[in-house]
């Protein structure tokens, strides 16, 4: 989801350019803390496996309360998806390079994926408005390119 904030950013010109680079900017954020939040995954699952639940808990515990860099990652991570791409997505509505339905292909998904804890129909509805996305990200690049852009 992070990319294609990056690709609006590159169409985006004259109306709606500063709100494609601020996406852009939230979306390089996510990009590169991103990693430092998902290695977190494999540290509680090697704990879990070690120590059971008792110790997992335990220890996000404590990172939490006491390492300000978790909070960081996520935050960043987040702001990427959360703000990043639905941000994008209105800066190409507002340069006339997609249709208004985009901005819901983009947040029902976020939205579903969030409300179902990464259930299989949030995860189903997510790769849907990902294509429905993608499919107006393409109609966009071949406006641009139309006019020589």
């Amino acid at each position: 989801w992070i990319l294609p904030a990056f690709l609006g950013a590159g169409l985006v010109r004259g109306k709606g350019g500063w709100l494609a680079n601020v996406a852009a900017l939230l979306a390089f954020a996510g990009m590169v803390t991103l990693p430092g939040m998902l290695i977190t995954d494999w540290y509680a699952s090697a704990i879990g496996h070690e120590y059971g639940l008792a110790g997992t808990q335990a220890v996000e515990s404590y990172m939490e309360s006491t390492m300000w860099g978790i909070a960081g990652f996520g935050i960043a991570a987040m702001a990427g998806f959360v703000i990043g791409v639905p941000l994008s997505v209105v800066a190409l509505i507002r340069a006339g390079l997609v249709r208004w339905w985009t901005l819901l292909a983009v947040i029902v998904p976020l939205a579903a994926l969030f409300a179902s804890q990464g259930a299989v129909w949030g995860a189903l509805l997510c790769a849907a408005g990902l294509l429905v996305y993608a499919w107006s990200l393409a109609g966009a690049v071949r406006k641009v390119t139309a006019l020589g852009g």
